[in-house]
């Protein structure tokens, strides 16, 4: 298992093309955030299920602002829907967050995440008697501020040397 500080995957197609799939690999792997694209309207999909968070504790992205030169849906002059614009990810030890920007620099949501571990860390945790600091039970709930989201592309930073190579298998 990694040792990396926060667990992201990276894919093409949002998991709710394969959420049974992508739910065991979520719990199993600890995984933190899944970023994708493919649908060209951004959606923020998190742990309380007001965005459809299908995936419990592991947040969603899909940042469908570009790629196309169509939308699911007609943007407003204003900006005040999710068709186009981008996301802003801050990536810090304790917290991922996330803000969704409309095509008229409108803050459309803000999500913070919270690590989660995987089944390896909980079960070393538990035969060894310690525990991870910075990191919280998959089960754990997410903070999140929403006013609605938007469309864009993803884009992170890191602040720790930490890295890691995850394999998946789909």
């Amino acid at each position: 298992a990694s040792t990396a500080e926060w667990q992201v995957v990276v894919t093409h197609f949002p998991p709710d093309f394969k959420i049974d799939y992508w739910a065991m690999v979520s719990a199993v792997y600890g995984v933190d955030l899944i970023v994708t694209g493919h649908r060209h309207q951004e959606e923020v999909h998190y742990e309380d299920g007001s965005a459809g968070g299908l995936l419990g504790s592991t947040a969603w992205i899909v940042a469908g602002g570009g790629g196309g030169i169509t939308s699911e849906g007609t943007p407003r002059l204003d900006g005040q829907d999710d068709m186009y614009g981008f996301m802003d990810v801050a990536i810090a030890k304790e917290e991922l967050r996330i803000d969704a920007i409309s095509h008229g620099g409108v803050l459309r949501s803000s999500t913070k995440v919270r690590p989660r571990r995987s089944v390896f860390e909980r079960s070393r945790a538990t035969s060894t008697g310690t525990s991870t600091t910075g990191q919280q039970a998959a089960t754990s709930p997410r903070t999140t501020t929403a006013s609605s989201g938007s469309g864009g592309t993803a884009a992170a930073s890191s602040t720790t040397s930490t890295t890691s190579t995850t394999t998946a298998f789909i």
